[in-house]
């Protein structure tokens, strides 16, 4: 008898626990949503931001160096990027995230900032700064990039954004343009919960005898922890690279795994 009363009463504990589980959830869901983490969103004035985190990476170079296949990814640390708005019309930024230099600094002009449409354009340059440790020959390369974004809200809960960077490259065995096309869509299913559905397309080297075509998917989550965080975790697929035979520094045909979180001060 006493067994079953205990018994009675953790059940109902349990319920209750869960009850306000899903009071919690719903009270989280139904809070007012964040813009920290939306693709149609611009930096404010007198707003400092920053986006960082890091991921798990399988595949191999085309050399066959380092990773073989999933069991053997290895961590590595996604792009810092650093925002800050002095005003209503430019953003200056920070970042970490370029293929020919450890670095980049820029500015964006915010030329439309109203819903639905949002539009900024800037440039940033990566200094050819990177140097092999061994000998100290440089295989970083001076470049320069030209950031166009368009980006929106359309039918409610749902955003897109399109992101066209040209770039030019300095080096010294001949200099080449990129173009890297972005367009990604998101979704809200709850206030502070969403999805967003990504695509990178780049044309490498295109003044070069050989154009290289780099290409990749990615489809993220989006959960709103505050007005000022966001954590976001994310799977990448980046396809086989065609037309870069003799790349033998990239790795290709591989899944990223990883998580990135977007904060703003």
């Amino acid at each position: 008898m006493r067994g079953g009363i205990g018994d009675t009463i953790m059940t109902k504990m349990v319920r209750l626990r869960a009850f306000w589980g899903i009071v919690l959830i719903i009270g989280i869901c139904a809070a007012s949503r964040a813009d920290v983490g939306d693709v149609s969103r611009i930096v404010k004035s007198g707003e400092f931001s920053a986006h960082f985190g890091t991921a798990f990476v399988t595949g191999q170079t085309r050399d066959g160096h380092s990773q073989t296949d999933f069991s053997a990814g290895r961590i590595h640390e996604t792009s810092l990027t650093l925002d800050y708005s002095p005003n209503d019309y430019f953003t200056v930024q920070f970042s970490t995230d370029n293929d020919y230099s450890d670095m980049q600094v820029g500015a964006l002009y915010k030329i439309w900032t109203t819903p639905p449409l949002k539009f900024e354009a800037g440039v940033a340059y990566g200094p050819a700064w990177t140097k092999r440790a061994a000998d100290g020959v440089r295989y970083g390369r001076n470049n320069v990039t030209f950031d166009m974004r368009l980006h929106g809200v359309q039918w409610g809960r749902t955003q897109w954004s399109v992101k066209v960077s040209p770039q030019f490259v300095m080096d010294d065995d001949g200099n080449f343009w990129n173009i890297k096309i972005s367009p990604q869509i998101m979704y809200y299913f709850f206030q502070n919960i969403a999805a967003i559905l990504g695509l990178d397309y780049d044309f490498l080297q295109i003044s070069r005898p050989t154009t290289i075509y780099n290409r990749s998917l990615s489809a993220q989550a989006v959960y709103n922890l505050s007005d000022a965080a966001s954590v976001n975790p994310y799977v990448k697929y980046h396809f086989e690279t065609k037309d870069a035979d003799n790349n033998l520094m990239d790795y290709d045909d591989y899944w990223k795994l990883g998580v990135s979180f977007s904060v703003k001060f």
